[in-house]
């Protein structure tokens, strides 16, 4: 089974990758830039920098995949209502998961 991780890179997505490769899955793991996860050595393991605004980068890189888990956006907690903020917040959680779906 080809399972494909968006936000890989963050903490439940690389502990998820390492889990799933641990029992013998293969793994495709997503992040907006180049990236070397703890685990990348391993042979069942592709790793692969996607832009997550641009459908078609996403359809490519997602070709194949037998599951997709979607993992990736912002999870840092911010005060105030800088208006910055919250259109990077929608971009990167709601934008990138319409994108995804």
């Amino acid at each position: 089974m080809l399972i494909g991780i968006t936000g890989s890179t963050g903490f439940i997505g690389s502990h998820l990758t390492k889990y799933l490769l641990s029992e013998g899955h293969r793994v495709r793991a997503f992040s907006r830039s180049s990236f070397e996860l703890d685990c990348s050595y391993d042979p069942l393991l592709e790793t692969s920098v996607v832009d997550y605004n641009c459908l078609s980068n996403l359809s490519l890189n997602f070709q194949g995949l037998d599951v997709l888990v979607h993992l990736c956006g912002l999870a840092h907690k911010f005060t105030g209502l800088d208006s910055s903020l919250i259109a990077d917040y929608y971009n990167s959680n709601v934008f990138v998961t319409r994108q995804v779906v």
